[in-house]
C-alpha cells in the first residue's frame, strides 16, 4: 500500500506494535462506524455501531476494474501488432470504398 489502508482508534498508551496490530485487525475484519454525535462509551453500551464490511474489498475491486480495462487493450495491441495488420490502411480503404459507393 502507498500509505496505511486504515487507521483505527487506539488508546494513547498503546505501543507502536499494538497500533500496527490493531490497524491490521481492523483492515482484515469488518469495521464498525460510530456516529460522531454518540460518545464512545455510550455507543459500546447501547450497541449503536454500524457495520462497514466493504472497506477491505475496495483495493481488489479497483485492481479488477483496471485489469478489465487493460486486458482488451493488450489483446488488441498484440493481435494487430504481431499479425502485421495496418489499421490505418484498413480504415483508409474502407473510407475510400464508402466514398466511392456514395
Amino acid at each position: 500500500y502507498i500509505s496505511d489502508p486504515i487507521t483505527c482508534w487506539t488508546p494513547s498508551y498503546f505501543a507502536s506494535q499494538w497500533v500496527e496490530y490493531t490497524n491490521n485487525l481492523c483492515f482484515v475484519q469488518s469495521t464498525f462506524y460510530l456516529p460522531i454525535d454518540v460518545p464512545i462509551e455510550e455507543g459500546r453500551r447501547t450497541g449503536q455501531t454500524y457495520l462497514i464490511s466493504y472497506y477491505q474489498w475496495i483495493p481488489l475491486f479497483f485492481m479488477a476494474l483496471a485489469l478489465m480495462f487493460y486486458v482488451p487493450r493488450a489483446m488488441w495491441y498484440n493481435v494487430f501488432s504481431h499479425h502485421f495488420v495496418d489499421i490505418n490502411a484498413m480504415v483508409d480503404l474502407l473510407t475510400s470504398f464508402d466514398n466511392a459507393v456514395n
